[in-house]
């Protein structure tokens, strides 16, 4: 039996099928229906701008050119706050021999990581306020947390909150209100620490 190594068409170094974009089969199922063709191909070219960085530096004109929509219909895809999820927006402003103040390109944040979507998120809320709720009952209910120390372990190892508030306790030291879970929001301060 002879190997022979397999030849290659002449189109191969413009086809390059050795390099693939891929998603997350959770991005496929999950967001591409929420999002729908174009936002979803906004987001998978914007990651593959960024070429496994957080950020890319590009004019909108560029970007709207590349992925093959008008400028003006990506500034409202951009604009969209589910894309938002993925894609943020920081404008750039330079200031030219006069002083004057202009706008340059733009740094898109993008993240990588696929966010859970509004659905899974609320369902992951209330599957933590159960298991949360599960953990104070066998810790037992005849003991009162008082104090600032367990506010801050409670918020530092769960991340809840009290209805938005900024504390978990009333102003006796007592529990109250619903709790909610916080989850990590995207900024591009995060994925600046990165």
């Amino acid at each position: 039996m002879e190997i022979r190594p397999l030849r290659r068409r002449p189109s191969h170094h413009l086809l390059r099928p050795e390099e693939q974009v891929t998603f997350s089969r959770y991005f496929f199922e999950k967001w591409v229906p929420l999002l729908g063709p174009t936002r979803s191909m906004v987001v998978l070219k914007f990651r593959s701008f960024c070429a496994g960085k957080n950020s890319v530096v590009l004019r909108m004109a560029d970007a709207a050119k590349a992925i093959g929509i008008s400028e003006r219909h990506l500034r409202r895809i951009l604009q969209d706050e589910r894309v938002q999820r993925f894609i943020k927006k920081e404008a750039q402003f330079e200031r030219n021999g006069k002083g004057e103040i202009r706008q340059i390109a733009n740094r898109f944040w993008v993240i990588q990581e696929d966010p859970l979507t509004p659905e899974d998120e609320a369902r992951l809320r209330m599957s933590m306020m159960d298991e949360k709720s599960g953990r104070d009952k066998r810790a037992g209910q005849g003991q009162k947390k008082r104090g600032r120390c367990c506010l801050a372990t409670t918020r530092a190892n769960f991340g809840w909150t009290k209805g938005g508030a900024q504390s978990a306790f009333d102003g006796r030291g007592q529990r109250g209100g619903r709790y909610e879970v916080s989850l990590p929001v995207f900024s591009p301060r995060n994925l600046a620490t990165n």
